[in-house]
């Protein structure tokens, strides 16, 4: 074992539900074999059902990743686009599930392992090296005082989002969720800023809150909080968030694509986690069956 790998410790999360179908667990298996590649050590992925049961997932994955149940209460149990039917108004927006079920998974991973960091990602959230435990490994050992190491937003992204909100750190990163002050920092400031943010704007995810930008139209105390906390939540070119976009091949975006690096003064190369989606790739298979 080598001391890289006694050094490493964090996990993989994936936010999960069996409606998503295996897709998704499939790309959880890849990260997993991109993880432990050469090493002893093993990496785990922690998988999320906020529905069903085990028993709906194929068997081949059931004892392949380490399974987590969370149950949301049916007020918040939603994502709704655009205007929201009456009666299902929430105080945690229209994204309702994914806001109160990113907290709640924080504070039981907490709990449930020993670890000192987690690497959240979703679905769509794509390696783009072969040795991404590397990359991850130098940014915990370079940044150990931080709560989130994340990412830049894609050019294009930017076009379609508020200027206030240009510098959020996308939801797809590492998090130092074993802090018991960055848990406090959750429970005193992020949470209760998201909550006041959401009177305003009903659309606004939980990780939005991070944006600078947003924070000045918080309340004092909130502000305050943020103010002396935004050195915590690092920002790195080689984690890209293109979550709003389709590409070809998501997992490796044409360089034209990655042009956003040189203001960053970053390398294309560099480049090791991509959150972008899958629809231009989806919609050509099914074009093909049709013919």
């Amino acid at each position: 074992m080598t001391t890289s790998e006694e050094k490493t410790r964090f996990r993989l999360m994936m936010a999960w539900v069996p409606s998503s179908g295996s897709e998704d667990l499939e790309l959880a298996a890849t990260w997993l074999d991109k993880l432990n590649a050469g090493y002893s050590k093993k990496i785990q992925a922690c998988i999320w059902m906020t529905q069903g049961s085990l028993a709906e997932v194929d068997y081949k994955y059931q004892d392949r990743f380490c399974w987590h149940f969370l149950e949301l209460p049916k007020t918040v149990d939603r994502y709704v686009r655009g205007p929201i039917p009456r009666g299902l108004w929430s105080p945690w927006g229209n994204k309702s599930g994914p806001n109160y079920q990113f907290f709640r998974q924080l504070d039981e991973m907490a709990q449930a392992h020993g670890d000192t960091w987690v690497l959240q990602i979703e679905g769509d959230t794509f390696c783009v090296t072969d040795s991404p435990r590397n990359y991850i490994q130098g940014l915990i050992d370079t940044h150990p005082e931080a709560w989130v190491i994340g990412g830049v937003n894609h050019p294009a992204v930017l076009l379609s989002l508020p200027r206030k909100l240009h510098q959020h750190v996308n939801g797809a990163a590492l998090y130092n969720f074993a802090s018991s002050e960055f848990r406090e920092f959750r429970e005193a400031i992020w949470i209760p800023s998201l909550i006041e943010a959401l009177q305003q704007d009903v659309e606004l995810a939980y990780d939005c809150i991070s944006s600078p930008g947003l924070q000045e139209e918080l309340g004092p105390t909130l502000r305050k909080g943020w103010h002396e906390n935004n050195h915590r939540f690092i920002r790195k070119p080689g984690i890209v968030n293109a979550s709003s976009l389709s590409f070809e091949d998501p997992a490796k975006p044409p360089a034209p694509e990655l042009e956003f690096l040189r203001e960053h003064q970053g390398r294309a190369d560099e480049v090791w986690l991509f959150h972008g989606k899958k629809q231009i790739t989806k919609t050509r298979r099914f074009r093909k069956r049709e013919r």
